[in-house]
């Protein structure tokens, strides 16, 4: 017998539960993009940029037929096509009705182009943009052309007038349109204003490229993790692809966090390797000359005029040429070449193949997008427990629109989430450490170190792998002197690359501090290696780990109130109000920043700093950690809805959940390597933020909620050990749906917010 179908429309509901789970997600689909468009194209669509030409007005002109009306003298161009005037009208204080018409006329008087509108639309005393059926281009000189304004009024009491300048301005003169233009009187010269850009439809036609990139994330996202039930890894590379993709075309060129920068040194070091002089003698960046007018020093520009110059010279083509256009750029100081190897590798190509400005931006940021793809898929492929935590931190909005810029912090992200992957690999499977696996950790964690100086703890995560995981069968060496060649390679490379690029700014951080207390330093260094192999036997530690732990905790504690009081009594003087007086910018600011010495001097006006700090900020830290903040926050403000910000912490936390009954994912050294690895990565973001505060700022300068994305998934996994709460059923294709569709929803409202700007 067959088998027995549903009875009744219950029945066939459920029968066809997929279905209908399909309808009612496009239907909500549609629907949120069909709000986001109007929404968007309201605020961006005809929105218009003006010059002033008259800004001198002292009297009204009515003309006594306003069917012949006015004519205005004008000279145009060469530098920016004419999209409209701004006139300011009067309708002494009534409202008109009729119809408001304006003529572009040449010398012979023929019509180049037209404008109207209703006189009901008129505001008494305001300047009214009137816009042309097709803008007049320049022609690569100035020229004369006139504007015929007139009227067609409902009544004779419908009267509207025009305020000018009491004379005429050469080449901007006012005439009765009775008379002919050359001959007549000038009557003066109107309040007048060039629009020189106009969005017009720009954002209803733009506005589709994202929403369809949008839409194929969230319903390949739904078909890959709740229908078919796809790896984790699948479903991060294609969501992080097509959301990365549609970020780096939604976020405005050169306003991603410190882009401008990041951009100046791939496009240097694009130069070296294309072997082109980089800078010239005075510092600046030598540029194509084709780039060296969309160059800027600070943040880009945003706004729907930046997106439709994007969409007008994206495409542009053979700009081939040698970088010798100087332009003043911020680079940053003395930066690491690592993390910018692969954007620019990507402007690289793009000037190769003779792309545009714009093209080579994309092509950067695509190439920067890849390495971040490749680093962060290896890690969730890899990760043992706890996929659902890196899948949903990888795929962050922050992470993202990192990943899609010119900015370092994709490689640091990337690094950092396959480091932590393959020491919890390796310490989860049953079989013995390979060597691929080995090497692996020992290169990761030495190019992590010196991509970020708050990150070098991160070597340290060797250390959750058993020691006796490491032994071979048959091999020469024992698990424990495996274990120490690996973890020596590992913290010994991670510590050289580090002091390579980094040794310069701890001499910054510690500069009022005496050379006397180095012996301390390198005493207290020698007393706990000491203290650690005292504590081991023959075949490892005598004791429990956890007693082990605690001892050398214990015997650190010691040793570090040693030093702190050996630095202590030993630093230099405070700043005099003289100095303090003297050090004081035009800007408020004072020249002195915290040291290691001025903080040890004044603990409790640091504390209060902290504390303001924290406070203050904690709101727009969060923001700035999962990516509702878009940008740059300092420079503009395109904050997403609170509504996003809460959703994706609450989808972070439910992340770190087990179900019941599961076993844990970490031992108990590796909560406490974790739980110090968090803390310490933390405290060295606020201890560099302090660095660079001014001693009398009130706030930490600097610090953003980003710098803690590469161990929030260790924080994570902590949160998921207390076993507090526990989830009845695996939620794992759930979360990683939710998670494309949140970073979704993120990025259409980020659309519409950089377009308004």
């Amino acid at each position: 017998m067959g088998e027995k179908k549903p009875a009744g429309p219950g029945g066939w509901l459920r029968g066809h539960k997929r279905f209908w789970q399909w309808a009612a997600l496009c239907a909500a689909c549609l629907l949120a993009l069909g709000w986001a468009f109007l929404v968007t194209t309201r605020a961006a669509n005809g929105r218009s940029e003006y010059q002033i030409v008259n800004d001198d007005y002292s009297r009204t002109i009515a003309p006594a037929d306003p069917a012949a009306g006015l004519i205005q003298e004008l000279m145009i161009g060469p530098d920016a096509p004419l999209y409209g005037v701004r006139l300011l009208f009067t309708t002494y204080g009534r409202v008109a009705h009729g119809a408001l018409h304006v003529d572009l006329l040449n010398e012979n008087l023929l019509r180049l182009a037209h404008a109207e509108c209703e006189l009901t639309e008129l505001l008494d005393n305001t300047f009214k943009a009137l816009i042309f059926d097709r803008p007049l281009a320049p022609s690569g000189e100035q020229a004369r052309v006139f504007l015929h304004i007139y009227t067609e009024p409902e009544t004779q009491e419908d009267v509207v007038g025009l305020w000018c300048s009491e004379t005429a301005l050469p080449g901007l003169a006012l005439f009765d349109a009775g008379s002919e233009p050359q001959a007549g009187e000038a009557l003066g010269t109107a309040a007048l204003q060039y629009v020189v850009d106009y969005t017009g439809a720009w954002a209803s036609r733009l506005f589709w490229a994202p929403a369809a990139l949008l839409l194929l994330a969230v319903l390949g996202g739904f078909w890959l993790a709740v229908a078919r039930r796809a790896p984790a890894g699948r479903v991060f590379c294609l969501a992080a692809a097509v959301l990365g993709l549609c970020f780096a075309l939604v976020t405005p060129p050169l306003a991603a966090p410190d882009e401008y920068s990041h951009a100046a040194a791939s496009y240097a070091m694009a130069s070296r390797a294309l072997g082109q002089p980089d800078f010239d003698a005075g510092g600046r960046l030598l540029m194509r000359e084709c780039d060296a007018p969309y160059m800027t020093r600070g943040t880009g520009e945003v706004g729907m005029f930046a997106y439709k110059r994007l969409a007008q010279h994206l495409g542009d083509a053979g700009c081939a040429g040698e970088a010798g256009v100087p332009v003043r750029v911020s680079v940053p100081y003395k930066p690491v070449p690592l993390p910018y190897l692969a954007p620019a590798a990507g402007v690289l190509l793009a000037r190769v193949l003779g792309l545009g400005f714009y093209g080579m931006l994309l092509a950067g940021r695509l190439a920067n997008l890849a390495q971040y793809i490749l680093l962060a898929g290896f890690a969730v492929r890899h990760m043992p427990r706890g996929k659902n935590i890196l899948f949903c931190v990888a795929l962050l909005p922050m992470s993202l629109q990192l990943a899609a810029s010119f900015s370092p912090d994709a490689l640091v992200l990337g690094l950092s989430f396959a480091v932590l992957a393959l020491a919890l690999e390796c310490a989860a499977q049953h079989r013995p450490v390979s060597g691929g696996q080995a090497a692996g950790l020992i290169v990761l964690s030495a190019l992590v170190a010196p991509c970020k100086a708050i990150y070098l703890g991160m070597a340290a995560l060797c250390f959750m792998v058993p020691a006796a995981r490491f032994g071979l069968p048959g091999g020469r060496l024992s698990g424990v002197r495996r274990a120490r060649l690996v973890r020596f390679g590992c913290c010994g490379a991670a510590l050289l690359c580090w002091c390579f690029y980094h040794a310069e700014y701890l001499g910054y951080a510690f500069r009022d501090l005496r050379l006397g207390a180095l012996p301390y330093l390198a005493l207290a260094a020698a007393l706990a290696a000491g203290l650690w192999y005292a504590l081991r036997g023959p075949e490892g530690p005598p004791g429990p780990r956890l007693r082990r732990a605690l001892l050398l905790l214990g015997g650190a504690a010691v040793l570090g109130g040693a030093v702190f009081l050996a630095l202590f009594v030993r630093m230099g003087g405070d700043y005099t109000p003289e100095e303090l007086l003297a050090g004081m910018q035009p800007n408020g600011d004072s020249v002195y920043t915290w040291s290691i010495g001025y903080l040890l001097r004044h603990l409790p006006g640091a504390a209060k700093l902290l504390a303001a700090t924290f406070t203050d900020g904690a709101a727009a830290l969060l923001q700035g950690l999962v990516g509702t903040a878009l940008g740059e926050p300092i420079v503009f403000a395109a904050e997403a809805s609170w509504i996003y910000t809460l959703l994706l912490a609450v989808l972070l936390a439910l992340s770190a959940l087990r179900t019941q009954n599961a076993p844990p994912r970490l031992g108990r050294g590796a909560r406490w390597l974790l739980g110090l690895e968090a803390f310490a990565a933390a405290g060295l973001s606020v201890l560099a933020c302090l660095m660079w505060t001014p001693i009398n700022y009130s706030h930490l300068f600097g610090l953003q909620g980003r710098y803690l994305l590469p161990v929030l998934p260790m924080a994570l996994l902590l949160l998921g050990e207390t076993g507090l709460v526990a989830l009845k059923r695996p939620a794992g294709a759930s979360l990683r749906f939710c998670s494309v569709t949140l970073t979704a929803l993120v990025l259409l409202q980020a659309a519409g917010l950089y377009a308004a700007l």
